[in-house]
């Protein structure tokens, strides 16, 4: 499919035009030059010819000069898109143009530009005027293992001024509190506790991204107003009751909060999963010890591989490419198994080899690629010739091209691929 991100150089933008560039599509982006594979140009008309699908990644005050810039020029038939966080305005402006020969839904993946991959991150759609490259978008982040969730603008923006904007004003105040009282995050770190980490977490998560983007989901979404008000007001009381030792009103509103919690023994324990995950990442590493691995510094936004030769309960060392590197591992995220691969597969060299065997005529071909793909080592599989003839007495030949990662022991592999071919009784031509 082709694709027009308008806005696509930017950080969201690109993380989505290098996901559809990885699962084959053709994708264009504005205004600068995007992530490898892309095609870019500063002109938006330019950019929506030949779209099928055209998203809108651009800053909140700047969607409706964008809609009208382009609205008349998209394909008949193409689905249009935005990705804004607050879809009241921009709904609106949308369903003004439900009329003409193009699809429209409004989008809102939730999720920053530094998440790996889609799986169980939320995605809220919000169908317009919708028809078949909808219903296509809809099963790609299906088949992304997204949380897809249907509802529309009134509802999206009341409950993502709590989600979202309560959220993000009690971690920009929280951070702005510990600062303005001189400490940071390391200073404070030998008498953190469980709570204290998530918090950090939190405060991370916003106050060390795009703070452009976080001041405007705090204006342009109007309900949070209301609720900003009310959280200073209940803050003051907090604060009122705590200086003039009121024990009974402090625990009122203690109580008051629990009442959000209907099932409190799930609620505990969901909290419990979410403090050892904070453990989870040494846990991880000490089972993989003389393993190679991939970890991403979230301080420099690199990515080190290799082999992982020294783990102590705040360090690590990696051994790559023959240079000893030292990690905090407070500082990394480290990929699990399938985002290894994934990583691989972007960066790492492949080394080609081709087999030709024969096969049952009855054996499906297909089944072939998901056999050898399953191999230690090997990146992927293509069926690149079926041939017959009267002398294979009933068989087919078949030829693979198997891709192997430059890492890998290449005979180790290549006779695992041998050997793989024996089991299933093939026969292997020279």
């Amino acid at each position: 499919m082709r694709i027009a991100i308008l806005g696509g150089s930017g950080a969201f933008g690109s993380w989505y035009a290098r996901l559809f560039i990885e699962r084959g599509h053709s994708v264009i982006v504005t205004p600068h030059k995007g992530p490898v594979g892309t095609e870019f140009t500063s002109d938006n008309k330019e950019a929506i010819k030949g779209a099928e699908l055209v998203i809108l990644s651009v800053p909140a005050g700047a969607m409706e000069k964008v809609i009208n810039e382009i609205i008349d020029l998209v394909e008949p038939g193409a689905l249009l898109v935005d990705f804004a966080s607050v879809k009241s305005e921009i709904c609106a402006e949308l369903e003004k143009h439900k009329s003409g020969k193009i699809e429209i839904a409004s989008v809102h993946p939730m999720h920053g530009p530094r998440v790996l991959n889609l799986k169980m991150r939320p995605v809220i759609l919000i169908p317009i005027k919708i028809g078949e490259k909808y219903k296509w978008l809809k099963r790609f982040f299906e088949d992304e293992k997204a949380n897809i969730l249907e509802t529309n603008a009134k509802e999206h923006d009341e409950s993502l001024a709590i989600v979202q904007g309560l959220t993000h004003f009690s971690s920009i105040v929280s951070a702005s509190t510990i600062n303005r009282l001189g400490y940071d995050v390391d200073s404070l770190k030998s008498f953190s506790s469980p709570n204290y980490n998530l918090l950090v977490s939190l405060m991370s998560r916003v106050v060390l991204q795009d703070p452009r983007l976080y001041a405007d989901i705090q204006i342009e979404n109007k309900k949070s107003n209301e609720i900003r008000r009310l959280f200073i007001d209940i803050a003051k009381k907090l604060a009122d009751a705590a200086e003039n030792e009121k024990k009974e009103e402090i625990s009122e509103i203690i109580e008051d909060g629990a009442k959000i919690f209907h099932n409190i023994e799930k609620a505990l324990f969901e909290s419990d999963k979410v403090v050892e995950a904070v453990n989870s990442e040494i846990n991880y590493l000490s089972k993989r010890i003389g393993q190679k691995i991939v970890v991403k510094n979230v301080l420099t936004r690199k990515f080190h591989y290799g082999k992982l030769i020294e783990l102590s309960g705040k360090e690590m060392t990696i051994l790559d490419n023959s240079r000893e590197i030292r990690l905090l591992i407070s500082n990394i995220i480290t990929l699990r198994d399938e985002e290894i691969i994934a990583w691989k597969k972007i960066n790492l060299k492949k080394i080609s080899r081709d087999y030709s065997f024969l096969i049952g005529e009855k054996v499906d071909e297909k089944e072939l690629v998901g056999i050898f793909s399953s191999i230690q080592g090997i990146c992927d599989t293509a069926i690149i010739d079926i041939f017959r003839s009267d002398k294979f007495k009933g068989r087919k030949s078949i030829a693979i091209k198997m891709n192997i990662f430059e890492d890998e022991n290449l005979k180790e592999v290549e006779d695992l691929i041998v050997r793989r071919i024996k089991a299933f009784d093939y026969e292997l031509r020279e």
